[in-house]
């Protein structure tokens, strides 16, 4: 720790990225107190071990459809466009 810098073991993960079948595994071990997880959000993104994107496509998806819904919801409740803009831009 030459640059002073400590590493917050709650907030710290570790992800491997690798082929979906790969033949074997060399893995260094994992340092203790530092989760191993098959995902992991960052910079808005959901990065999956096998470099897949398909928890990121149905977190998007879900997400706009709940939208979709509200606006519906909001537009049948007599909302103008320019108000139903305003609930979406906010």
């Amino acid at each position: 720790m030459h640059n002073k810098m400590t590493i917050n073991l709650k907030k710290t993960k570790e992800i491997v990225f690798r082929r979906p079948c790969p033949l074997r595994y060399n893995l260094m071990p994992s340092i203790d107190g530092v989760a191993l997880v098959n995902d992991v959000k960052s910079l808005g993104f959901i990065l999956q071990q096998g470099l897949s994107f398909d928890l990121h496509v149905t977190k998007l998806l879900k997400q706009y459809s709940q939208r979709i819904y509200l606006l519906r919801l909001l537009r049948r409740q007599g909302l103008s466009i320019d108000q139903l803009n305003m609930v979406l831009l906010a």
